[in-house]
């Protein structure tokens, strides 16, 4: 389990670093803005997602808001080598693509900050 500030910090640099350079002209600022405000408000993401049913089931999520980013990464890398990438639409700013590399790129940001 890492901290919630600890997978907060490590999805900042991916997104500083990956993801935001590669989104142009304004969808790449309000890109930015959205995950700036989202990442600000983590603490609250992970508590109501941790009192979803599903979540508690699985415990990716423990009560004092600990995330297992072991059993996420490698579930999600699964994944992404089944469909090729896991897409996610962010209409109207596009879609954007997560791969293997990208995933093990993220775990990495995460583990290390």
């Amino acid at each position: 389990m890492v901290s919630t500030a600890q997978v907060q910090r490590g999805i900042q640099r991916f997104l500083e670093n990956d993801l935001i350079p590669k989104v142009p002209g304004w969808q790449g600022v309000v890109l930015g803005a959205a995950a700036g405000i989202a990442l600000s408000r983590m603490g609250e993401l992970v508590k109501t997602l941790g009192d979803i049913p599903i979540i508690k089931m699985l415990g990716v999520i423990d009560p004092g808001g600990g995330i297992d980013i072991e059993v996420l990464r490698e579930e999600f890398i699964k994944q992404a080598r089944r469909v090729g990438a896991i897409r996610i639409d962010l209409s109207p700013l596009g879609e954007i693509s997560l791969g293997e590399a990208d995933i093990s790129r993220l775990y990495e940001y995460i583990i290390t900050s």
